[in-house]
């Protein structure tokens, strides 16, 4: 879209059409024309395609000046974290391997790390779990594009039964940008 607000024979009407002529009075004498150029909601980061603005005098389309724009598309992270089961009934001393399917929703690269945020049982207190996430299974993720990674969680041999909560963190290593997996552990003592 070009904004003709500071040419000369601006009007409300003709504001951003450029095929109305306007009338350039004096010669050497610059104005400023505002183009503004928007990404398509697809669009992937980086470089976007150039724009080329031209203007000719009316009359003499060999009479004419041109300039191209170039235009950077911003990098827009968008991680997300999915796994079929949220809770699993276990006994002391199990391990529970959980598939995590991470995704790329943004519209370009991301690296990615996970973190073990926190383990709790009911009432909040931290326990010491044993919980392993196979960082060999992670790599970069192109745009739309998914993988799962493999996460252990081993209950301790002694431990009391009850509900335990394990918090795991997914981070973009390029940007602060994290969203978070809750998993859940009732213990069973057979």
């Amino acid at each position: 879209q070009l904004d003709f607000e500071n040419a000369p024979g601006y009007s409300l009407e003709t504001r951003y059409d450029p095929g109305v002529p306007r009338y350039w009075a004096q010669t050497e004498v610059p104005y400023e024309v505002l183009a503004t150029v928007c990404a398509p909601v697809n669009a992937d980061s980086g470089i976007g395609p150039a724009v080329k603005i031209k203007a000719y005098l009316q009359g003499s389309p060999k009479v004419s000046d041109e300039t191209i724009l170039s235009t950077m598309v911003k990098h827009v992270y968008d991680l997300d974290a999915t796994t079929e089961n949220l809770e699993n009934e276990m006994n002391p001393g199990e391990i529970w391997a959980v598939p995590i399917n991470i995704m790329n929703g943004g519209n370009g690269p991301d690296r990615y790390d996970m973190r073990i945020t926190e383990i709790a049982d009911s009432n909040g207190i931290a326990q010491p779990w044993n919980v392993e996430i196979f960082r060999s299974d992670m790599s970069e993720l192109e745009r739309d594009e998914n993988q799962t990674v493999m996460v252990h969680v081993k209950t301790p041999n002694q431990v009391a039964a009850g509900e335990y909560q394990v918090t795991i963190s997914v981070f973009s290593e390029e940007l602060n940008f994290f969203c978070l997996i809750f998993l859940f552990c009732l213990l069973l003592i057979s």
